[in-house]
């Protein structure tokens, strides 16, 4: 009978280790935490628990998908990863500041008239 729980005799595949910090299928940051193989060719899952939505809010549970979806990562990834998401939000900042200086501009102009 196949199962989803981890398989305790397998504990690395293809350079991922159970510990990893991992991106999966599913959006977000997960630690790996075991391997179970549904026993047919390239058919490895990672099993994993959810850390981190794609957003960095911090969120439970478990999950598992094959390992070809699964990327291991490191520090250096995370903090790129980081100063992307800073670098959009900081853009997405200047653009709606500038509308609503805009907005501020034509509701005083009217205001006065």
């Amino acid at each position: 009978m196949k199962t989803n729980q981890p398989d305790p005799n397998i504990t690395e595949y293809d350079g991922i280790r159970i510990g990893d910090m991992i991106t999966a299928y599913h959006k977000g940051y997960h630690k790996v935490i075991g391997f179970h193989d549904l026993g047919y060719r390239d058919s490895m899952q990672v099993n994993y628990e959810r850390v981190a939505d794609s957003n960095g809010n911090p969120v439970k549970g478990k999950n598992s998908c094959s390992y070809k979806y699964c990327k291991k990562i490191d520090a250096q990834t995370l903090k790129a990863d980081f100063d992307y998401e800073l670098y959009e939000l900081q853009r997405k900042y200047r653009v709606l500041d500038a509308i609503l200086t805009q907005l501020e501009a034509e509701q005083n102009a009217t205001t006065t008239n």
